[in-house]
């Protein structure tokens, strides 16, 4: 069972590298593209692919972590949500949530690019943390530093658009 949990840790790593790396691309697709209120079919097309691909670094976690809390349940019996692992919990909720209004239009465009890309990031954090054994804060405490990635993910896109709609 421990090369399982192997295998389920580094596939988790690569799909957190994916979704920030493409997460990233994303932002940065999408602040060219609507800097000048045209999307054409190249940028289309470019942001298609990378939706693909945080699409399938999104579906890796989810099944990462379902698998991992499988094997603890298998294991202990139990799977107990410490806040570490209810923070990890929340972040993937709110990322698919968010990809979901986005995808059908109900997301609010100051905030979902900056959700998502927020929501990265904080995964990004959560999985350094675990390296360096960084899980006993309390779960007030991991919100609070998702809602401050979140925050300056907000200001920095929607100020990053601003900056550039005025040299359009």
């Amino acid at each position: 069972m421990e090369i399982t949990y192997l295998i389920l840790a580094f596939t988790q790593s690569l799909a957190v590298s994916l979704g920030v790396g493409s997460s990233t691309l994303a932002v940065v697709n999408y602040i060219v593209a609507v800097r000048d209120n045209n999307m054409d079919q190249s940028e289309r097309r470019l942001m298609g692919v990378v939706y693909t691909i945080l699409r399938i670094a999104m579906i890796a976690i989810l099944l990462t972590m379902v698998g991992q809390a499988l094997l603890v349940y298998i294991a202990t019996g139990t799977y107990a949500l410490y806040p570490f692992i209810l923070a990890a919990w929340t972040v993937v909720l709110v990322l698919f949530a968010n990809a979901i209004l986005m995808t059908i239009h109900r997301m609010p465009r100051f905030l979902g690019p900056a959700l998502q890309a927020g929501s990265w990031y904080m995964l990004a954090v959560l999985y350094f943390f675990s390296t360096i054994g960084l899980v006993g804060l309390s779960y007030t405490q991991f919100f609070t530093m998702y809602l401050a990635i979140v925050i300056v993910a907000i200001l920095a896109i929607n100020g990053t658009l601003a900056y550039f709609k005025t040299k359009v």
